[in-house]
């Protein structure tokens, strides 16, 4: 038997066996090549053997000259307009060759889909990259994406070392002139080694301010906090800057601080006021600007310039109330409503009505422990340090149920689910309605310590506070602080002059840029050639940790699919590799082999069985 199965194995070698391609590829027209090459920033690292994005482009070269008299689609992760056409083997290398690196990242999905929008007749593809584990999601591709052959180009990085500025913020969302301000950032050591004094500096409208040495331990993200005192009137221009080689993408951050004016509060009491409320806000004048008046004396002309209005106990409204109220809701600002101690329902829901809230239903006396908060809601969501637990929650004695025509959000809510305090989405604006008039006979939720984090969110919530930077390719919008008016809009730098389409929704100014900001600096933002204010865009963050996938990883990944073929050597080997990977997968070595193995089973049989 061995020495048949040699003899079989030797005489199928000469006949060449061959598995053919699954698609039948050698039967089918390629009409297209199409190549991709990924020119995110992680491509710009050089670990000696050459800069990432030149190995690429000579790869892709080579793909080029491997093909005769045919035509070629050529797209980076720009997805540039001038690439939705074919080219010559002769322009595309041009094309190549003006390849430079960007800030944007496309995912594999995306890439493919890509293809399928230019062509839709049968085509050969060439995905060349680095292959970030955070983009080259090959377990989003399904068998349609293959239909096409796809030829997975890696170029490995031979180190994965990186430092980097991934985030800065500041506590206080209000910033008034002459103030030390702590701005906090995370810097993360991507290698396996330990970096000691690597030096973290600060710099404020372009002047060294601080600097400080840390010491990182492999993998390690550490927080660091800078203190200043910024006493000029102006908005505060900052950078944070470290010095990391061969990834330089994420070794500095932009941001502004908008200087900020004092929250404008106003209280309209009925009869008694809230000496809670009255403390709360009166006290902090470097904050805020608080006033009360009673309902039937109250100045319009104070209540129109007012952020947020608490409307204490009120019973009924006239016409030049409601008509304040509506205007602040229509200019973003926000409202919170206290009901009466002893609520009349059928003419305090003409109030709620008008107001644009559910209106009551019953008036329920039991005592309830206030025991659900909504942290997920900006109100809350930096109140509490981890899970919400062992927390002596506050009681209410009475409150009010109400018809659930309209929309609402919970923001606290009680155990029976009763909301406590409700959430109302008004034009622009914000309502807040509490279930009782939050005294000490209903409630000792003014007692509590959930009253002053409360109150003090949603008042500085009230007021738009500028991000510190927006994130380029992240969104294709900014938020500003600055409301829409018939005047065109510009927002430029020193290469970049844009016009962005506004639009306001929730009492906050959204700015598209339409894709058009593909370089991290500070912006100005201009109505026509006055300047409004600075917006800081820095790159995407995603490609800091260089996490690639290995020849296993990609084996494995695409074990299930068909069509895809890997071609990983070197440059010296590279169109050999090419050459082969489009050919029939041959298999007389393998049956060579074969016929060995069985000739040398024969001998050791003969050795040991003596015939």
């Amino acid at each position: 038997m061995s020495r048949i199965l040699a003899f079989f194995f030797l005489i199928i070698s000469f006949a060449h066996p061959y598995i053919p391609y699954k698609n039948e590829d050698n039967q089918k027209e390629i009409n297209s090549v199409f190549i991709y090459i990924d020119n995110s920033f992680s491509m710009d690292a050089d670990y000696g053997d050459g800069r990432l994005l030149d190995i690429a482009k000579e790869k892709a070269r080579l793909i080029i000259r491997s093909y005769e008299n045919k035509d070629f689609y050529f797209i980076t992760n720009d997805f540039e307009n001038k690439h939705n056409r074919t080219y010559s083997s002769s322009s595309i290398e041009k094309e190549i060759d003006n390849t430079e690196s960007s800030s944007s990242i496309k995912s594999i999905k995306t890439i493919i889909n890509k293809r399928k929008t230019l062509t839709k007749k049968y085509s050969h593809m060439y995905i060349i990259s680095d292959m970030q584990k955070s983009t080259m999601r090959l377990e989003d591709i399904n068998e349609e994406d293959t239909n096409n052959l796809i030829f997975l180009v890696p170029i490995f990085n031979k180190a994965q070392d990186n430092i980097s500025i991934d985030s800065c913020w500041i506590n206080n969302p209000i910033i008034t002139s002459q103030e030390n301000i702590e701005i906090f950032t995370n810097i993360s050591n991507r290698s396996k080694k330990k970096i000691k004094d690597q030096a973290i500096q600060l710099k404020i409208n372009n002047k060294l301010k601080s600097q400080k040495f840390i010491t990182l331990d492999p993998n390690e993200e550490k927080e660091v906090k800078f203190n200043i005192t910024y006493k000029d009137k102006g908005d505060l221009e900052g950078e944070l800057l470290t010095n990391d080689s061969p990834n330089t993408f994420d070794n500095n951050l932009l941001f502004t601080i908008k200087r900020n004016n004092k929250v404008n509060i106003s209280c309209i009491n009925d009869k008694d006021e809230n000496s809670s409320i009255n403390s709360l806000f009166a006290n902090d004048t470097s904050t805020y600007n608080y006033t009360k008046f009673p309902v039937n004396n109250i100045d319009y002309n104070i209540i129109a310039n007012q952020d947020l209005l608490i409307l204490n106990k009120i019973e009924s409204i006239n016409s030049a109330t409601e008509n304040a109220i509506k205007q602040l809701t229509e200019n973003g600002k926000s409202i919170i409503i206290i009901p009466p101690t002893k609520i009349n329902i059928e003419e305090y829901n003409k109030l709620l009505n008008k107001l644009g809230v559910n209106t009551i239903k019953s008036i329920i006396q039991d005592t309830q422990k206030i025991s659900n908060i909504n942290t997920y809601h900006k109100i809350f969501n930096q109140v509490f340090d981890g899970k919400v637990d062992n927390i002596n929650y506050p009681l209410i004695n009475e409150y009010i149920v109400t018809n659930n025509s309209k929309s609402s959000r919970k923001l606290l809510s009680c155990k029976n689910n009763q909301p406590f305090l409700s959430l109302y989405q008004i034009k622009s604006g914000l309502i807040y309605l509490f279930s009782n008039s939050i005294t000490k006979e209903q409630t000792n939720f003014t007692k509590h310590a959930l009253f002053v984090p409360t109150l003090l969110n949603i008042a500085t919530q009230s007021i738009t506070s500028n991000q510190l930077y927006n994130t380029i390719g992240l969104k294709d919008y900014f938020i500003s602080t600055y409301k829409k008016t018939n005047k065109l809009i510009h927002l430029t730098n020193n290469q970049t002059d844009i016009i962005p389409t506004v639009k306001t929704y929730a009492g906050e100014t959204y700015y598209y840029i339409h894709n058009q900001i593909n370089t991290s600096d500070i912006y100005t933002l201009k109505e026509e050639k006055k300047e409004i204010e600075k917006i800081a865009f820095n790159y995407d963050r995603t490609e800091s940790k260089p996490n690639l996938l290995s020849i296993g990883d990609i084996q494995k990944k695409t074990s299930k699919l068909q069509n895809i073929k890997i071609i990983s050597s070197s440059l010296d080997n590279f169109n050999q590799e090419i050459q082969k990977s489009r050919k029939d997968k041959e298999l007389w070595k393998i049956t060579i082999i074969l016929a060995l193995l069985f000739f040398a089973l024969e001998t050791i049989i003969i050795k040991i069985i003596k015939i």
